[in-house]
């Protein structure tokens, strides 16, 4: 009995001690704590290098095209469908005819398809000078800006790596490399009308997040945290102000909308839109002001760029959304992935005032049936709006590949582009990144005769 009660109150004390080193991070704290996020970390490189073969065997992350369609194509639906050439970001898999061997970075197309201008892909751009590479690692475009002169800006990311921002290249319109920033850059970015460009960065922070003079703390079992900040560059890439999305929470009363979110990704700020049309000022908006999206935290809102305060947000119906873009002096268009109702395929784009806070439906429409199939973009999704607000492009990237322009007044879905290529002797979609009217363009395309 005494060799038994022994045993069970040391194992009681170690129990006990094991609790108190854990709340209080005590010694051994630290080396346990370490170690369990390095078996993580081996566990995640094994699944890592499974999830490479799953994607190799059986090419899962693209889309099968069953249509028996076998290569890009285009399809008008209404004769009310623009005029005006489209610009396509897609990936390394993409046009081998048009890019022999490396495939098509982006590329420009008129109305029925045809390749007017193409940039082929960069296979060896990225180093990877900080080792954060695991096997099967990845890269893949995400957003593009097309400068009048042909020039590209381009904004990468990677699968298989820590953290998945990769950085910006630009490339001139013969696709030869100007200039690339190997720092955490990712998703869309802008640029404004004196070139400097506006883009989501990641800070990495050891875990736990520090949230300025407040007690409560973000706390991240795999040891980093992806804060997130604005970087403003100049147009050749070199910073010139970061806007800190803790600060700028902090300083705007909003902590709350962190207490709720993602331990390790808590922002995945994954949109930043300007204001720079006079036209466009209410109660709330103004020149200068920045439209960002916030997916950890299912919510978008409007920063003063001078304060960096947030002077207005909006969360709540928003699920996971993606693309938001200014529209006209009180409305904002919203990518909303996850928050339509699954009878119309789960996602929509939503109007939302910024004056008033009423949320409504632009697309799909109830009484509008939809050409091909359901609308839904898991992840990813691109909007942009024709100048004239008549009409606008939705780039769909995971699942589909495929754009629509759509009438904004009536919800009709006016033209399609489906980005489909053959690997591996079957036909596939692959993603699209970002679609762009491209009308104001000065330079000689090279008719998809790429060097």
């Amino acid at each position: 009995m005494t060799k038994r009660f022994f045993f069970i109150s040391l194992l009681l004390a170690a129990f006990v001690w094991g609790f108190i080193t854990h709340w209080n991070q005590y010694f051994p704290y630290q080396i346990v704590n370490k170690a369990h996020i390095a078996y993580k970390a081996l566990m995640e490189v094994k699944n890592d290098q499974y999830r490479e073969v799953v994607r190799k065997e059986t090419l899962w992350y693209p889309i099968w095209e069953k249509s028996g369609l076998k290569r890009p194509t285009a399809k008008t639906f209404s004769p009310s469908r623009g005029n005006e050439k489209i610009f396509v970001l897609g990936d390394k898999r993409s046009l081998f005819d048009v890019c022999p061997k490396v495939g098509c970075l982006a590329w420009i197309i008129d109305r029925e398809g045809n390749v007017l201008h193409a940039w082929k892909n960069k296979p060896d751009l990225w180093t990877f000078r900080n080792t954060r590479k695991s096997p099967g690692y990845d890269t893949y475009p995400v957003c593009a800006h097309v400068y009048p002169n042909g020039d590209l800006l381009v904004n990468y990311h990677g699968n298989a790596t820590f953290p998945y921002a990769i950085g910006l290249a630009k490339f001139d319109k013969d696709s030869n490399l100007i200039w690339k920033k190997e720092e955490y850059y990712h998703h869309w970015f802008t640029v404004d009308s004196q070139g400097r460009i506006l883009t989501p960065a990641i800070r990495l922070v050891q875990s736990p997040l520090e949230i300025n003079d407040r007690k409560y703390k973000i706390k991240c079992e795999q040891g980093m945290i992806t804060a997130e900040y604005i970087a403003i560059l100049d147009p050749e890439g070199n910073k010139i102000k970061s806007i800190d999305l803790t600060t700028a929470l902090n300083k705007s009363d909003l902590m709350s909308m962190l207490v709720n979110t993602k331990a390790c990704d808590p922002f995945h700020l994954n949109m930043i839109d300007i204001n720079e049309d006079p036209t466009r000022q209410s109660r709330v908006l103004g020149l200068g002001d920045l439209l960002i999206s916030i997916r950890s935290m299912n919510t978008i809102g409007v920063l003063e760029k001078e304060s960096d305060l947030f002077k207005w947000y909006f969360n709540g119906p928003l699920v996971r959304q993606h693309s938001s873009v200014f529209f006209n002096d009180s409305e904002i268009f919203v990518v909303d992935n996850a928050g339509g109702p699954q009878k119309k395929g789960t996602s929509r784009v939503v109007s939302i005032n910024v004056d008033t806070n009423e949320i409504k439906t632009i697309f799909p429409r109830e009484n509008v049936k939809l050409p091909t199939w359901d609308f839904f973009i898991q992840t990813g999704g691109f909007l942009t709006v024709y100048p004239d607000r008549s009409r606008m492009l939705v780039a769909f990237t995971y699942p589909s590949g495929f754009i629509w322009e759509i009438d904004i007044k009536t919800g009709e879905v006016l033209w399609e582009y489906r980005n489909i290529t053959p690997i591996e002797k079957v036909f596939l979609r692959i993603p699209i990144y970002t679609a762009l009217y491209a009308d104001n363009f000065n330079f000689p395309f090279n008719n998809g005769q790429v060097q």
